[in-house]
């Protein structure tokens, strides 16, 4: 059994205050603002406090934010609970197969080479500028004066 002590509450304590603030503080001003009558789309209002009448017309009378509601349900429906169940089969059936699996893994992930593709350009874009020498001082890294060029830039 792990026990928690004192050194690492300590370690952890300023991070889940940091993550509650992070999180805590939009949420409180996001549900401040939908008791106010501020809108995206106009400026000619006052925020002035309305209470929950925002909410009772979004749920009595606005069909638009029923649409929207059904349309979520929908592609959680649709979409969602069919990928996930698909994806726990796949992994069930490749699980059992190791032989299998090191043949069809590489295929599972060819999808996320797109995803990839943008990083490795910049990278090596700024790896030109800095062999080209149009980038000549690393100053995001410490211990790198600003007059040291990299080794490969010489």
């Amino acid at each position: 059994m792990l026990r928690f002590g004192p050194p690492l509450a300590a370690l952890l304590g300023p991070m889940v205050v940091f993550l509650a603030i992070i999180i805590l503080v939009p949420f409180v001003y996001m549900l401040w603002l939908s008791l106010t009558n501020l809108g995206f789309a106009t400026t000619d209002q006052t925020g002035s406090f309305v209470g929950a009448a925002n909410y009772e017309r979004a749920f009595a009378r606005d069909t638009a934010f029923h649409q929207s509601i059904f349309r979520s349900l929908a592609f959680a429906a649709l979409c969602v609970f069919p990928q996930a169940i698909a994806g726990l089969a796949v992994t069930e059936f490749l699980y059992f197969r190791p032989k299998l699996q090191k043949l069809i893994t590489p295929i599972l992930l060819i999808p996320l080479i797109p995803a990839l593709l943008p990083v490795v350009v910049v990278g090596l874009a700024l790896l030109e500028a800095i062999a080209s020498g149009r980038i000549r001082r690393l100053e995001l890294y410490p211990g790198i004066s600003r007059n040291s060029r990299c080794a490969w830039a010489a």
